[in-house]
């Protein structure tokens, strides 16, 4: 009866822990799917396309004259237009109302109509007159609140400066623009030359105002297309109506050609032109609908100067470009065609994001901010769009392949997610993270896989079972060393070790098997004189230890004189001169050295285990028909435990690959794409501990980020299949062992 009752507990013992080990088994399979979503969800988002979501309209009619240009304020409360009878009227787009209407004035005080008004929105209105004449203005917004909460937004506006043309007649492109509060130019293209005023205020330590005026002329027979000027008043760039390109920086003393490009080898006529944001690049829409980013690049055969280039080639349209229009947060723009098709696109991406129709356009605007959009028909009507285009830097070829960013010589693998500068673009290449990760990781096992298993063959079937006992808890031991003390040995001690002994440490790779090859002949020959030698097991090795230490104290007494011989003294400069390869202190071999640490115990006792596993009756049989040890290994002990020691091989890679701590302490992070061992490299586990603190929630580089942790989720998967499919093919052809 007691029998029976034990039995039946024990079977239900069985059935609780099967479904309990069942339950843990199948969670831990859910929480791997669930992470996997999760990154994916994040990552998702950064190949979609934009959005656009109409949120107002209203209609311009007060003034009878015709709009010359509006937008919209970075609220989505209130827009602003300005007629050609000089008007300026500000609306509330949630009520339709107008809020205020006023004159802006002529420099002469006359009656006159402006032909053009640009930056609106910005921090400066340009008007200019039929008549030439142009008046400026600085343009600020103020958001304060009324006694009933309610948000009001007031468009305040100074006058800056008011200039008359520089002929009677009117330039037939004419720019006016405030560098600072004291500096302001004006420039106009005028029979056959682009004239240029600058004016000047200054306060001396006599609190005394200076005011100095600076004018002069660039020969420039044909008549542009376009002068377009940077927005800190220091660039001038020309446009013929062929696509030709000139550039000038502009200063108090006069200019300086800085780029030129010929005209364009496209035969379609030149209908719009466009600064990019930070002025480097220069936007060209043609007459059949085509598309082009230029930028000034270094000119292969005068080094000292530069040539403009066709770098981007953008979505083009299939009716002729008649405008376009830059974004002011990042290198986007919107281009209109003449059959009304408006289309969001990324110069540096090469993407379109968003694309849809409004005939009859006349104007178009786009808010600081660059999420919003305004479009005005040729009878006044206004549509107000909100712009959802959060990551349109990336693509696939932004991500993986070589990108031409403004301000390089030529397409390149970049990782640069952050800058002082307010122009700047992001470049997030994972191809320098990707190359420094297999770098990191080829490195690694190239220095602990030989160790690890010659150390795990030799304590296995050479090593006497009692040292064996002893030395395998040793090598595990090394686990335990967290890898943030590793990294911080390797960084502050072991990189600069190195460096000032290179020469000693090639040489010590060399002395150290000459002096146990030497030990072991020896040995060999001391066994045949003491037989009994031969049944200590492991004491050559042992006794080897005090003759590597000579080895290795030898190699640096040589190290100095050798250098000195052969490399002048200092090797590292010696490598720079001669070879044009920059020793780095945190290079490739540190992490070969330090990330190999935390590889080899990983590896030794997988393999030693592996070893272990495979029958002692085949060893013997091996030995008894007269086999020796190392032909017993060679031959039957390594084929049987190849697949453990594969599985050994592939986990110590998937370590050094997930390695973070070693690699972002020892390795320089420095995202450049090389095998050279002496200089380091950025893995992806490494650049995700150093940015990650600075990608704000949602952001491009988040995402990026998360998209760096799939690859590698990604990579342990492809890695664990192909070890798995290659372990079961040995097993099937060595045996279950």
């Amino acid at each position: 009866m007691r029998a029976e009752k034990a039995n039946l507990r024990a079977k239900r013992i069985d059935r609780a822990a099967t479904w309990v080990i069942s339950l843990g088994g199948v969670a831990i399979i859910a929480t791997i799917v669930g992470i996997f979503v999760e990154i994916f969800a994040v990552t998702l988002p950064l190949f979609m396309s934009a959005d656009a979501t109409q949120v107002g309209k209203l209609r311009f009619g007060q003034s009878e004259s015709p709009v010359v240009a509006a937008t919209l304020d970075d609220y989505f409360e209130t827009a602003y237009a300005v007629y050609a009878d000089g008007s300026l009227e500000t609306y509330n787009i949630k009520s339709n109302r107008l809020l205020e209407r006023r004159q802006l004035d002529h420099p002469t005080g006359a009656t006159a109509t402006a032909v053009r008004a640009a930056r609106i929105a910005g921090t400066q209105l340009s008007v200019q007159w039929e008549d030439g004449a142009f008046s400026l203005y600085l343009s600020r917004l103020f958001a304060h609140f009324a006694d009933d909460g309610s948000r009001i937004i007031q468009h305040q506006l100074t006058p800056r400066q008011a200039s008359m043309a520089f002929a009677p007649t009117a330039p037939t492109h004419h720019l006016a623009h405030a560098r600072s509060d004291d500096d302001w130019l004006e420039i106009a293209w005028l029979a056959g030359a682009i004239h240029i005023r600058i004016e000047t205020r200054s306060v001396n330590f006599l609190g005394e105002e200076n005011l100095a005026r600076h004018s002069f002329s660039i020969d420039y027979p044909e008549q542009p297309f376009a002068l377009l000027l940077s927005a800190d008043g220091f660039w001038l760039t020309a446009v013929t109506d062929d696509g030709g390109l000139m550039r000038w920086r502009l200063s108090d003393n006069g200019t300086q050609l800085e780029a030129i490009a010929e005209g364009s080898r496209n035969a379609a006529k030149l209908t719009a032109a466009e600064l990019l944001l930070g002025d480097h690049s220069v936007l060209l829409g043609r007459a059949d609908g085509s598309l082009e980013s230029w930028f000034p690049v270094r000119d292969a055969v005068d080094l000292a100067g530069k040539t403009f280039r066709l770098i981007h080639p953008l979505p083009g349209h299939a009716a002729g470009i008649v405008d376009i229009a830059a974004f002011p947060n990042n290198k986007s723009l919107l281009s209109i065609s003449s059959d009304g098709q408006l289309s969001l696109a990324h110069a540096t991406s090469e993407r379109r994001l968003l694309s849809f129709y409004r005939t009859g356009l006349a104007h178009v605007g786009i808010n600081q901010r660059g999420d919003g959009l305004m479009t005005v028909s040729q009878d006044g009507a206004a549509e107000f769009w909100r712009i959802d285009n959060p990551h349109p830097e990336i693509s696939l070829k932004t991500l993986f392949g070589k990108v031409w960013y403004e301000g390089y010589d030529e397409p390149a693998y970049a990782w640069q997610s952050s800058s002082a500068s307010t122009d700047f673009e992001p470049k997030l290449s994972l191809m320098p993270l990707i190359s420094g990760t297999m770098k990191a990781a080829f490195f690694a096992l190239l220095f602990s896989v030989p160790l690890a298993l010659l150390a795990a063959i030799y304590a296995n079937q050479f090593l006497s079972k009692r040292l064996h006992e002893v030395v395998k808890p040793v090598v595990e031991l090394m686990a335990a060393f967290p890898s943030v003390v590793v990294g911080f040995l390797a960084a502050l001690w072991l990189a600069p070790f190195l460096e000032e002994n290179v020469i000693a440490l090639a040489l010590s790779l060399i002395a150290i098997p000459m002096a146990i090859a030497v030990w072991l002949i020896f040995w060999q020959k001391l066994e045949r004189r003491y037989p009994k030698l031969s049944m200590r097991r492991g004491l050559e090795y042992a006794l080897a230890i005090p003759l590597c230490g000579l080895a290795v104290y030898g190699a640096g007494l040589l190290a100095s004189p050798l250098e000195a011989l052969l490399f002048s003294g200092d090797f590292n400069r010696w490598l720079f001169a001669a070879l044009d390869i920059r020793y780095d202190q945190r290079n490739s071999i540190v992490i070969a050295i330090a990330l190999g640490f935390a590889v080899v115990p990983i590896v030794f006792t997988i393999s030693d285990d592996a070893l272990s596993n495979v029958p002692k009756s085949m060893t013997a049989a091996s030995l008894a028909v007269g086999a020796s040890r190392w032909q017993t290994v060679w031959k039957i002990v390594l084929p049987s435990a190849s697949p453990g020691i594969f599985a050994a091989i592939m986990i110590g890679l998937g370590r050094a690959v997930g390695e973070t701590m070693i690699v972002l302490m020892a390795a320089g992070n420095t995202p450049i794409m090389d095998w050279d061992p002496f200089t380091g490299m950025r893995t992806l586990s490494a650049n995700i501990a150093v940015e990650i603190a600075e990608a704000p929630h949602g952001g491009t580089l988040y995402r990026v980020l998360f998209l760096s942790a799939l690859l590698l989720f990604a990579f342990t998967f492809v890695a664990n299949t192909i070890a798995e499919t290659v372990r079961a093919n040995l097993r099937k052809k060595y045996g279950r062992f």
